[in-house]
């Protein structure tokens, strides 16, 4: 099983965090995470991650002070979106 994190709007407007992102999932997950331009791919083996995941990418972003700007969207099979907030 895997799932596809898209970061284009979080790294046009903060260089380098999707890297720091992949990192602190790395620490906190039992998988294999690829980072590519804009997207982290995650994959990994036995039960489903799928709220987990939710919560370490909040905590992230809470962290870095980005919980304000930023959200974590579901798009459902297996991909999220790191989306700006509207004002």
């Amino acid at each position: 099983m895997g799932f596809r994190i898209d970061t284009h709007e979080l790294e046009e407007s903060a260089e380098g965090k999707t890297e720091e992102l992949a990192k602190f999932l790395s620490s906190k997950l039992d998988a294999e995470i690829k980072v590519s331009s804009g997207e982290i791919a995650i994959t990994f083996e036995g039960e489903s991650l799928r709220r987990y995941l939710r919560v370490l990418v909040r905590k992230f972003l809470h962290k870095e002070g980005l919980n304000e700007d930023f959200k974590f969207i579901s798009c459902g099979s297996g991909k999220f979106i790191v989306k700006r907030r509207k004002r």
